[in-house]
């Protein structure tokens, strides 16, 4: 699923967890807020995960650690996100 740059707005909905098949989820350039919801950590199939260039907030979340065939996750350009990276993600 590939929604980059096209100016979304809001939240990421906690109905993404639904969506159990996907392998590539790609939301870089918009203007999404908040934090990453936990039921992204319930994507087992999910490969790429792109949130860079948005304005969401907190940490890289530790239950991105059960998405076990993620290979490549991009948080880059969101100015509010802190932390370390979690020790979860060694695990992938």
């Amino acid at each position: 699923l590939v929604l980059s740059n096209n100016k979304l707005t809001g939240s990421i909905p906690t109905t993404i967890g639904m969506l159990t098949s996907i392998s590539t989820l790609e939301l870089k350039g918009n203007r999404l807020v908040d934090s990453i919801p936990s039921e992204i950590g319930s994507l087992q199939e999910m490969i790429i995960l792109d949130v860079s260039e948005n304005l969401l907030v907190g940490s890289i979340p530790t239950y991105l650690g059960n998405c076990q065939r993620l290979e490549s996750l991009y948080f880059q350009m969101n100015p509010k996100i802190q932390g370390t990276i979690p020790s979860e993600l060694g695990r992938l």
